[in-house]
């Protein structure tokens, strides 16, 4: 396997964040009409101090009323280092958009490490926009364990922490979340939404195609802490009415939702595939008030009480934000329905939560830690300061992960899958086995 050096690493980099702004841009996700943009890497621009021209990295072009009469440049600068990007970056980047010839002149610098505080506070005073592109490697695909949030303001408070976080601690791991961005004392998960603070507002566009797509990102941060919570509460009402022993019986809730908020459950179609030709699981349509889950699921298997779940946290978390989507009628295919296959946008968020409510809602905390401590006697599984189950390649340490959790999938009726997702979320499972793919994982019970 041959290795790529720091100049083909930086290329590859520069590369990457390219294609997300322009596709994102064209795809009129920034306000600015994609008709007036045109987009460069390793543009000249002119110094009058220089006499001559600046390079740059990359650069968004937006012009009036033809592409001669240029109104708005917005340079991006691409640090794909081995530390921390230092105020001297953030400085020396200043004066060469000082330096550029036009007054409409915002800047935007990327990295892969993060930030000093010193370059995030001069960059505040400054107006440019500093952005950490995490690597897959330091992505965990699983919901933020935050404190108990109350509300909003909780949340939002919560997410600047964590964005914070993200933008000056180097080892940083994100959970299910790739960019975080800043920009004059705002903080967000959502790059989309630094980018449009960054536009001065004579330059936006406020098209039917904007606003369409900036209800889509308006997902709001909710913590693991916040959905377990939601999950408590549905138990306190229903008690012992949702529980077959260990199992959690989802009809009650069913019949609840019905009774209360007329929505109809519908398991009777086949349901059909989407544009990708993944065939459709469930789905949820807010206008209609109905939740579908295909007939090509056999039912109170574990896939179907997983695609059940899905889509009540998709109703108990998200009716608010469906309700402003005209129309909104959200499918979930095999792959939205997964922790593994989804793609990385704001809008993934939306999958993550539900699949996070499902899971605390079939394997809740209140029981389900109580069982693994008994099996772990039951079967002398002792804590090696490896954490509470430690999975690597070892036929014992194997041997072990199985006998759990086919305890815990003939209790709950829930899949391996599942069951590998939630210990490793709530971190009971300590996984070594150098596979990342929740699904790999959980072949490991079948080998």
């Amino acid at each position: 396997m041959s290795v790529l050096s720091s100049v083909e690493k930086g290329d590859a980099f520069e590369e990457k964040v390219f294609q997300l702004l322009k596709s994102h841009v064209l795809a009129g996700e920034y306000t600015l009409n994609p008709n007036k943009c045109q987009f460069f890497m390793q543009k000249g621009y002119y110094s009058h101090k220089r006499k001559s021209d600046i390079k740059v990295d990359m650069s968004i072009e937006v012009h009036a009323k033809d592409k001669e009469n240029l109104s708005l440049l917005i340079v991006v600068e691409c640090k794909n280092y081995n530390k921390r990007v230092g105020v001297d970056d953030i400085e020396e980047f200043e004066s060469k958009l000082s330096q550029i010839a036009g007054k409409n002149v915002k800047g935007i610098v990327f990295t892969t490490i993060g930030f000093q505080s010193g370059a995030l506070e001069f960059a505040s005073s400054v107006g440019i926009a500093l952005a950490r592109f995490l690597p897959d490697n330091q992505i965990q695909w699983f919901l933020e364990r935050t404190p108990n949030l109350a509300g909003n303001k909780s949340r939002k408070a919560a997410e600047i922490e964590e964005v914070k976080k993200a933008l000056i601690e180097e080892s940083y791991e994100g959970k299910a979340e790739f960019i975080f961005s800043t920009y004059k004392g705002s903080y967000s998960t959502s790059f989309s939404k630094i980018f449009q603070k960054l536009i001065p507002n004579e330059f936006k566009t406020y098209n039917k195609q904007n606003i369409k797509s900036s209800e889509k990102e308006i997902v709001p941060f909710i913590g693991q802490s916040y959905i377990d919570e939601r999950v408590g509460n549905i138990f306190k009402h229903f008690k012992s009415k949702i529980r077959n022993k260990n199992e959690v019986l989802l009809q009650p809730i069913c019949d609840y939702l019905t009774e209360f908020n007329n929505v109809k459950f519908i398991y009777d179609q086949d349901l059909c595939e989407n544009a990708h030709g993944n065939m459709i699981l469930g789905k949820i349509n807010l206008d209609a008030k109905t939740i579908f889950v295909s007939n090509t699921l056999e039912l109170n298997t574990p896939r179907w009480r997983f695609t059940l779940a899905h889509e009540l946290g998709h109703f108990l978390l998200h009716r608010k934000l469906f309700l402003i989507i005209p129309n909104s009628n959200v499918m979930d295919s095999e792959d939205s329905i997964s922790w593994d296959n989804l793609d990385k946008s704001d809008s993934s968020r939306l999958e993550w939560q539900a699949n996070s409510f499902a899971s605390s809602l079939l394997l809740p905390k209140i029981t389900l830690i109580p069982l693994i401590a008994k099996l772990l006697v039951e079967y002398g599984i002792r804590n090696s300061n490896h954490g509470i189950i430690y999975l690597d390649n070892q036929k014992d340490n194997i041997l072990a992960y199985r006998n759990i959790s086919s305890k815990i999938k003939q209790e709950y009726n829930v899949s391996y899958q599942m069951i590998t997702y939630r210990l490793a979320q709530l971190g009971i499972l300590n996984n070594q086995t150098g596979q990342k793919n929740i699904r790999d994982i959980s072949k490991i019970l079948n080998q």
